[in-house]
């Protein structure tokens, strides 16, 4: 089972001890992976063979990650960890590749998580022919055809 954007370009899946996010090529069957989260086995241990990880999402505010029983292998926590929402609490894989939580304030959903904080680290935060720097944002490619290295040649 995964989690898709509402774009059908992003999925979110488990595997044996991670969870990670993938971006989907147009062809709709090649898959890249982006982000990956292993679970660090905290409080409980990933034991091969006996079934795969599940995710949760607890209203103590984090993402568990889950094997066996009730203790998570792995949390990721949200803004609002240990205090508890009596609130609705949503995860969304949102049309930009990011994985994000929210929980309900009573007039309007509050971003409470998100996986990837820096936009760079997105899959496509510029778009095609985009150049995306930390920091600075987007710009875009110019139409050079020639490299200008900085070094003056004399002839």
């Amino acid at each position: 089972m995964s989690l898709v954007s509402s774009n059908g370009l992003y999925s979110m899946r488990l595997g044996v001890d991670f969870m990670a996010l993938y971006a989907n090529f147009k062809d709709g069957k090649t898959q890249q992976m982006y982000w990956k989260h292993k679970a660090l086995e905290a409080k409980a241990e990933v034991v091969q063979g006996q079934g795969p990880i599940h995710a949760r999402l607890e209203s103590d505010g984090f993402l568990g990650m889950y094997q066996i029983g009730k203790t998570p292998v792995d949390i990721q926590p949200f803004n609002s960890f240990h205090r508890p929402i009596d609130t609705f609490l949503v995860l969304r894989l949102e049309p930009d590749g990011n994985l994000k939580g929210y929980y309900w304030a009573q007039t309007d959903w509050v971003l409470d998580y998100q996986a990837i904080t820096e936009t760079c680290e997105l899959p496509s935060p510029c778009g095609s022919y985009g150049l995306c720097r930390p920091g600075s944002g987007c710009s875009c490619l110019d139409n050079r055809t020639q490299v200008d290295t900085g070094v003056i040649s004399v002839h």
